[in-house]
């Protein structure tokens, strides 16, 4: 077994918990391309990321006919949290949507065969039908791909991916909670993530997922990473001791 298939092994108790709302629709942050239907060539990389060390899959998809033939386009979807063994819930699921839109099953109970299932991909290039949107962070217009249903082993309702789209639907279509759809309305969207006990890392979302939760009064789903208080200064300086 070796780091990669060790570090799997390690998360294999908590992966079915991190994924027990999973759905299919997960979402890309690549080089911009208009929003469209395309082919995409599936070429992943089982990795660590370079700053944390986090067992992450690097994706890369390349389109595969069209205008913009031979573009690239880029996700990774980070699987292990903060501690050993632990699951990043968001990346999880949609790097196994990914996996299952490539034609593969998700190894659930033998999470260390996750490695080889990616290999078999990257030798594979499989081609998958993909829906291709545009959403706006930070002034930069990144991409989000949702496999067509065909093109995944799971059935799933297609993702609102709409100009009309509201932003807690597409919130919980983006990190797969399945059990909350364009048929509730916010209200309950609302009522119903504060009292599943889930919390997102202020880290793994972006500035506008941010704001959109606060504004809806979910800052506490957002887990902020606690600060170290930094050493408070005297106000003045210590009076010098005088001579005997």
């Amino acid at each position: 077994m070796d780091a990669l298939e060790s570090k799997l092994h390690a998360m294999q108790k908590n992966m079915k918990e991190a994924q027990k709302d999973y759905k299919p629709g997960g979402a890309g942050v690549p080089e911009p391309v208009p929003e469209d239907d395309y082919s995409l060539v599936f070429k992943p990389t089982m990795t660590t990321s370079k700053e944390k060390g986090k067992l992450m899959v690097s994706w890369v998809f390349i389109v595969a006919d069209g205008t913009y033939k031979g573009r690239k386009l880029y996700e990774n979807t980070v699987l292990e949290g903060n501690e050993s063994g632990s699951v990043n819930h968001a990346g999880s699921c949609v790097c196994r949507n990914f996996v299952e839109a490539a034609g593969e099953e998700w190894p659930e109970d033998d999470l260390k065969a996750l490695k080889a299932v990616i290999e078999k991909i990257n030798a594979d290039e499989p081609q998958v039908d993909c829906k291709v949107t545009q959403v706006t962070s930070n002034g930069k217009i990144n991409n989000r791909i949702f496999p067509h249903l065909d093109s995944v082993s799971s059935p799933a309702a297609t993702p609102d991916t709409s100009s009309d789209s509201r932003p807690l639907v597409d919130f919980c279509t983006k990190y797969g909670i399945s059990e909350l759809t364009v048929d509730d309305t916010d209200e309950t969207i609302v009522a119903s993530l504060i009292a599943s006990g889930m919390q997102w890392k202020e880290d793994e979302l972006d500035t506008e997922e941010i704001e959109m939760l606060k504004a809806n009064g979910l800052e506490g789903i957002i887990e902020v990473e606690q600060q170290k208080p930094e050493a408070k200064k005297l106000s003045r300086p210590l009076p010098k001791k005088g001579k005997k």
